[in-house]
C-alpha cells in the first residue's frame, strides 16, 4: 500500500511542476512592437496587415497586454471586396488567456462592432452585454492564441492543445511543433519552427452567433490545415503562414518589425502581475443577468 501512495505523490508532483512550468514559461513581450504582413493569393498581393503590443491595461482586476491587429484589403483587391477591420484582443499576463476581444469590423457584406468579455473562472463569456455563451477552460481568441504562442518555449516535436473561441463557438486547435527549418524574410535568414495547426469544433456553440468576419469565418475549417513559421527566439516571431484555398494557397509573410521598448525583466513582470492580484479569488466579477 504505501508503495502505492508514494507513486501516487510522485505523479501528483509531477503534475504539478509540469502545471507550474507552463504557468512560467510564459515570456513577456515588448511594449511598442508592430509586425506587419503582407497576403498573397494567386500571385497578388490582397491583404496588408500589423500586429501591435499596444500596452498593458487592467481588465476586471488583472494586468492584460492590449494586441491590435489591424486588417486591410490592397486596394487593387479591394474593388473585388472591401476590408478594413480591427481586432483588439485583451491577453492575461500571467496566464494568457483572453480577458476580453472587441473587433471593428468594415467589409463589403458587413458592418459591425462586437466586444465580448470572458469569465474564465466561470466558464461563460457576454457578446455585446446581451448573449452569454459557454467558453472551455482558458479560452483564447484567435488573435490573442496567437500571441500566446509566441509566448511559449516550445521544442522540436511538441503537440499542444488549446481552447479557443470564434463566435461563440468552442473550438480546439492542436499544434504539431516541426523540426527546426531556415527559411529568409526580406534578406533576412532565420531558424524557425513549422508549427502545423488543426481545428475542430467542440460543439455548434450559441445559435445567435451565425455571422462571422471574413477572416474568422475562413482561417476555421476542421478541414483546414494552416501552417506557420516561428522563429527561433523568444518572443517568437510569426514569420510566415499558409493555407490552401479554393484556387491556390493564401500565403501570409512578414515584411516588417519594429521591436518597440526593451522586454522588462520577467521576474519584475511577475511582480507587478502579483501585485495587481492581490484580493483577486473571492473577490472576481460575477456575471449579471438582465
Amino acid at each position: 500500500m504505501n508503495k502505492y501512495k508514494i507513486i501516487i505523490i510522485l505523479c501528483l508532483l509531477f503534475l504539478v511542476a509540469n502545471l507550474s512550468a507552463e504557468e512560467n514559461s510564459l515570456v513577456p513581450l515588448p511594449i511598442g512592437e508592430t509586425i506587419s504582413f503582407e497576403v498573397h493569393y494567386l500571385g497578388m498581393n490582397v491583404s496588408i496587415g500589423s500586429i501591435t503590443v499596444a500596452d498593458t491595461i487592467e481588465v476586471n482586476g488583472r494586468l492584460a497586454y492590449k494586441l491590435i491587429t489591424n486588417a486591410s484589403t490592397t486596394s487593387i483587391y479591394g474593388a473585388i471586396y472591401h476590408l478594413h477591420n480591427q481586432y483588439i484582443s485583451y491577453s492575461d499576463i500571467k496566464h494568457g488567456y483572453t480577458l476580453s476581444y472587441h473587433k471593428i469590423i468594415d467589409e463589403t457584406d458587413w458592418k459591425g462592432i462586437t466586444e465580448v468579455y470572458y469569465y474564465q473562472a466561470l466558464g461563460v463569456a457576454t457578446y455585446d452585454d446581451s448573449v452569454e455563451v459557454e467558453i472551455l477552460p482558458n479560452t483564447h481568441d484567435f488573435f490573442g492564441w496567437l500571441y500566446h504562442l509566441r509566448r511559449l518555449d516550445f521544442e522540436e516535436n511538441d503537440i499542444l492543445s488549446f481552447n479557443l473561441d470564434i463566435e461563440g463557438r468552442p473550438w480546439q486547435a492542436d499544434v504539431q511543433v516541426g523540426e527546426l527549418q531556415t527559411i529568409s524574410i526580406k534578406d533576412t535568414t532565420y531558424s524557425a519552427f513549422p508549427l502545423t495547426c488543426t481545428f475542430q469544433k467542440k460543439y455548434e456553440g450559441h445559435p445567435w452567433m451565425s455571422t462571422c468576419d471574413a477572416i474568422s469565418g475562413n482561417a476555421f475549417n476542421e478541414n483546414k490545415k494552416i501552417i506557420m513559421w516561428f522563429s527561433e527566439d523568444l518572443p517568437h516571431l510569426p514569420l510566415k503562414a499558409e493555407f490552401d484555398a479554393t484556387i491556390s494557397k493564401v500565403i501570409g509573410t512578414m515584411v516588417d518589425y519594429s521591436k518597440g521598448e526593451s522586454i522588462e525583466d520577467k521576474e519584475q513582470v511577475l511582480e507587478e502581475v502579483e501585485d495587481s492580484e492581490q484580493g483577486i479569488g473571492e473577490n472576481e466579477p460575477s456575471l449579471i443577468s438582465n
